[in-house]
């Protein structure tokens, strides 16, 4: 699942106009194939100015015909936006930090305008502020981002990234083929966070951002992305955590109970990214559970119609992506495992029937 994009909701401002710093011209013959070697030497210009990564787009007629442009090569410039300025207090200085460091950030674009110029390539900055075009949508064309729950524009290297944009003549970037990031919206799904502590209220029920109400360029706030796991956490931890599950399985004595477990402990041993962990040991812990659900999807298998295993993980305040009903697997399969000493034939079919469920 991916996010659509909308811009329309989103043109708050708070950054100034960059001015000209263009020191070289646009060749009047561009070439339009680099050598591997002055590619690498803008990747290394870039890494020493600060810049955390680079993304390549190259957009399709459509697109071009869609946004009404006439170029189809863009090389993206990503830099990390301070921490220190993010997480603090909403204010008039905290927008003017942001946008000096965008200021000192967009300087820099026009020396890498001008190392492509002196190599004979055309490069000219898109302008952030352009009404006209939206930079994430050509983001988005890199396959090398995501837009989240929230609307933020998501790359691996973090969600506080911000970025400049300069097309090109040249033909030959390191086009991404396919967008390996769409499990993101999945997860944002599961997630919501940035909803829900938003201080202003500011998503209606569709959860397009409220231009009116939202204060983030007015003021500076920053919380959907300060309480956001990839903010927290990391793009490669979600990830793992993304793919890596925690199975809390009931833990009664009745046969249905030694089928729960079974199938939770066989999973666990035949799937790297499966853990097995214990509800008994996080019912007796005080307050929060065991690191192991906090990097982990979450599944809950119970036994019974109490249903112990959501309950009391609701009580830790821990997220369950999905609850596996062992006893409604048992019956849909009109199976009857009676021992709960050891599985008997119906409880073996019962723990295979549960293990193609908790393996999805």
């Amino acid at each position: 699942m991916c996010f659509e994009i909308m811009d329309e909701d989103f043109r708050f401002r708070y950054h100034h106009p960059l001015p000209n710093f263009y020191k070289v011209s646009n060749p009047a013959n561009p070439k339009i194939q680099i050598d591997n070697s002055v590619l690498k030497d803008l990747e290394r210009l870039a890494a020493e100015n600060n810049c955390a990564g680079i993304s390549y787009s190259k957009l399709s007629d459509d697109f071009r015909k869609e946004w009404n442009i006439d170029f189809d090569n863009v090389i993206i410039f990503k830099y990390l936006m301070s921490p220190e300025i993010l997480e603090m207090d909403q204010s008039k200085l905290k927008c003017k930090l942001i946008d000096d460091e965008f200021q000192e950030i967009g300087r820099k674009m026009y020396g890498f305008a001008d190392f492509l110029r002196k190599n004979e390539f055309s490069a000219e900055l898109l302008n952030p502020l352009d009404d006209k075009i939206s930079l994430r949508a050509i983001a988005m064309q890199s396959n090398d981002a995501i837009i989240t729950r929230s609307n933020m524009c998501l790359f691996k290297e973090g969600l506080n990234i911000g970025f400049f944009m300069i097309h090109t003549s040249i033909e030959n970037l390191p086009f991404k083929q396919e967008n390996d990031m769409c499990w993101v919206g999945e997860f944002c799904k599961t997630c919501g966070k940035c909803i829900r502590k938003c201080p202003e209220n500011a998503f209606d029920e569709n959860e397009l951002v409220l231009r009116k109400v939202c204060t983030a360029h007015r003021e500076g706030c920053s919380q959907c992305m300060l309480v956001c796991p990839f903010y927290k956490k990391g793009y490669i931890k979600i990830k793992q955590k993304y793919d890596k599950r925690a199975l809390v399985s009931c833990s009664g004595l009745s046969p249905l109970g030694l089928v729960v477990r079974a199938a939770t402990v066989e999973l666990a041993l035949d799937n790297e990214n499966i853990v097995a962990a214990c509800i008994t040991e996080y019912s007796a812990q005080p307050n929060q559970c065991s690191p192991i659900l906090e990097d982990a999807k979450v599944v809950s298998i119970t036994g019974c119609t109490d249903d112990c295993v959501s309950t009391i993980l609701k009580e830790k305040d821990v997220d369950i992506v999905k609850n596996i009903d062992a006893e409604s697997i048992v019956k849909e399969n009109d199976l009857n495992p009676n021992d709960s000493v050891r599985l008997d034939d119906d409880g073996e079919k019962a723990v295979k029937a549960l293990k193609e469920l908790g393996n999805i």
